[in-house]
């Protein structure tokens, strides 16, 4: 039976990400304080949807990104 050999590369984080996570952040207790007042609570349910969005097209985009990157490694590793 032959040796398969695994290799571990450390995950990386794109600079932007930190930022756009806080800008993120920032949307949705904008949008919580806007709860506060009846006249624009829609604008706060809006931003609070937004950053929700946002959050979630990030994160498959990183995930979907990481899972071809990780692909193309190991094919080019192999072969």
């Amino acid at each position: 039976m032959e040796k398969i050999e695994y290799s571990v590369r450390p995950l990386e984080a794109p600079s932007w990400l930190g930022p756009l996570f806080l800008f993120e952040a920032i949307l949705f207790l904008s949008g919580v304080a806007l709860l506060l007042f009846p006249d624009i609570a829609i604008l706060g349910i809006v931003l609070i949807v937004f950053s929700g969005a946002a959050f979630i097209i990030v994160g498959l985009t990183l995930g979907l990104g990481s899972l071809v990157d990780e692909y193309q490694y190991t094919i080019n590793r192999f072969h």
